[in-house]
């Protein structure tokens, strides 16, 4: 179990190498970071570190904090996690649904909220199930809303390097 997890948070710590070295993500994570980061207008690249310092340190010192906070929750929690392991699917998947009607519904109080997150949650699934890759609509999402006029002809809002 343990080999498995090592080679995932490896794999994520690494894709994030090219993406601040070249510009280039390494992933479908690192890609919707390229997306933030250009939307800010800050270009990834081997001037970064010299243009945008307290971006580039400040993402290092969020991973380092992430870990030692992960180390200190899951050691005394994992006897909770491995019970959460235990629970029925039956029982589990009903609870977590339930818990994001409340909280959805919560945020503005409309039942608008909990249509709009059900039908997400069925486009979710339905891709899921044909195998297609979830971040290319989140990326796509992502490019429409850093241009000014929506989704129009590329090229209408770029991300200017100081």
């Amino acid at each position: 179990m343990a080999a498995p997890e090592s080679a995932n948070n490896a794999a994520a710590g690494g894709a994030l190498i090219p993406l601040l070295t070249l510009g280039v993500p390494g992933s479908g994570t690192t890609a919707i970071l390229l997306g933030a980061l250009l939307g800010m207008n800050i270009v990834p690249g081997p001037l970064m570190f010299q243009n945008h310092p307290e971006v580039v340190w400040g993402l290092v010192a969020s991973m380092y904090i992430g870990n030692v906070t992960l180390l200190i929750l899951n050691l005394p929690l994992v006897g909770l996690f491995v019970k959460i392991l235990l629970v029925p699917r039956w029982v589990l998947i009903p609870l977590v649904t339930a818990l994001s009607f409340i909280g959805v519904y919560s945020v503005n109080n409309s039942p608008f909220d909990i249509l709009l997150m059900s039908g997400f949650g069925v486009l979710g699934y339905l891709m899921r199930k044909m195998d297609y890759p979830l971040e290319t609509p989140r990326l796509s999402a992502d490019g429409c809303r850093q241009r000014s006029s929506g989704c129009g002809p590329p090229g209408h809002r770029k991300a200017d390097s100081p």
